[in-house]
């Protein structure tokens, strides 16, 4: 089972709106920028109210941008999910 240890998020550290995740053992920096697309490009949007899964591997959080749901041009708030070992948003 993959597991990150001691994951936490860290809400709209950057500006922006950014959200960011602290985390244990993570194969690279332990602060990782979460609200980018599959990609790696930064959301073009704010984000907020983040909540990561117990076990550190997703993280879900609004996002008020349009670049990181595909055709997303609807105004609207959506829920987006950010696959931490993957790296699939």
């Amino acid at each position: 089972m993959r597991s990150i240890v001691g994951a936490v998020v860290v809400p709209a550290v950057l500006a922006g709106g950014a959200v960011l995740v602290l985390a244990g053992q993570v194969a690279g920096p332990p602060a990782v920028l979460v609200s980018v697309s599959s990609k790696g490009i930064q959301g073009d949007g704010g984000s907020s109210d983040a909540a990561v899964t117990p076990d550190g591997l997703y993280v879900a959080f609004r996002f008020d941008g349009t670049n990181l749901v595909k055709g997303d041009r609807n105004g609207q708030t959506d829920i987006v999910v950010r696959d931490r070992v993957t790296g699939k948003t």
